[in-house]
């Protein structure tokens, strides 16, 4: 059984394209002058793609017993298909793994089912912090945490330090679309750690 994690994955949401900048699901033409879809059904079709390339790039790494933690903005709307399942469980099921939520803010008024508000998890001999906005002070992390795991901020940046604290966003906009293993996270928490000491 293997862990991963991700977030912001915004499936059914076109717009997202355009605000994260997920430019390899835009073709010439998609877009108006003002940086708009030319169309409703331009839009559709283009999250279409996104949403089945999110899913085909999870599958390809995550396996039936393995988990995934979703940390927030799994969906952008919510209702109900005619088969009676939520949105959120239609994409949840396309995915190989068992999915845990931490909810982000899109997550309170769509269809995602439970979910947590936050977390703590060890992996690599260390505690990380799950949550989907990231802490703007120390005062916000828990004490002996080691690192914070959050989304939220899309493609506007990877990481950054709180202290001694890295805050490490683990969204698929600079993950290249896919799921992140606790291997990878420990790797590159040591890689920005041993950067951050020989700045010191």
């Amino acid at each position: 059984m293997k862990t991963y994690f991700t977030s912001d994955c915004h499936f059914q949401h076109a717009n997202i394209i355009l605000y994260a900048n997920r430019n390899r699901w835009i073709k010439n033409g998609d877009l108006n002058k003002a940086g708009k879809w030319i169309s409703r059904d331009i839009a559709d079709q283009r999250v279409t793609k996104m949403d089945s390339a999110l899913i085909k790039a999870f599958n390809h790494k995550a396996k039936e017993d393995d988990i995934v933690y979703h940390i927030g903005d799994f969906i952008f709307k919510g209702g109900r298909e005619a088969n009676g399942k939520t949105n959120a469980q239609t994409y949840e099921n396309k995915i190989n793994a068992k999915v845990i939520h931490i909810l982000g803010n899109h997550d309170r008024n769509n269809s995602v089912k439970g979910g947590l508000e936050n977390g703590i998890i060890k992996f690599a001999n260390k505690l990380f912090y799950l949550i989907h906005r990231p802490p703007i002070s120390i005062e916000e992390i828990p004490y002996n945490v080691n690192a914070v795991l959050c989304g939220h901020v899309h493609n506007n940046w990877k990481y950054k330090f709180i202290n001694d604290i890295p805050i490490i966003n683990i969204g698929v906009d600079v993950w290249n679309y896919n799921l992140v293993s606790t291997q990878q996270i420990a790797v590159f928490y040591d890689k920005i750690m041993k950067e951050k000491k020989s700045q010191k």
